[in-house]
């Protein structure tokens, strides 16, 4: 039976994860200022948030559909759907409620790669066979590495 370690919850075992989600965050506010973007702009081209924002008004479909041009919607009978999966509109569903269409997605897409990584590092530490946590610099290639995708 698998126990969740409560002891040993230290600084020396959190430090490298700390660290790593600091290297991600520098490389990707970095990324994304050399790409010429914002991580406070609302993205045109969102059909995560356009999806999810038509659901919360009662809608499966996407209304006005045929005015985004730009975007890979899929028609049937005469009405237009987002052809992707459902889970990332799920996960947008708090901050469609907060921001309505105008969703920093830059930002949500970072954060939620932040949240990831530092659950991946808890999953490697309990679940691992040794008591130490991974080398500093394997945290640091791992947060590079998450961050330049």
């Amino acid at each position: 039976m698998y126990q969740l370690r409560t002891e040993g919850n230290s600084f020396r075992q959190r430090g490298p994860m700390l660290a790593m989600l600091l290297v991600m965050a520098a490389g990707y506010v970095l990324l994304s200022d050399l790409m010429g973007g914002t991580l406070f702009a609302a993205q045109a081209r969102d059909s995560y948030t356009l999806q999810t924002w038509n659901w919360l008004q009662g809608r499966m479909y996407i209304e006005n559909g045929e005015s985004y041009t730009w975007l890979e919607l899929a028609i049937y009978q005469d009405t237009y759907y987002v052809s992707f999966p459902p889970i990332p509109s799920v996960l947008l569903i708090p901050w469609v409620i907060l921001f309505g269409m105008d969703v920093p997605s830059n930002l949500v897409c970072g954060l939620y790669g932040l949240i990831s990584a530092a659950l991946a590092y808890e999953i490697m530490l309990t679940r691992g066979r040794e008591e130490k946590p991974p080398p500093f610099g394997h945290c640091l290639r791992c947060g590079a590495a998450i961050c330049c995708g």
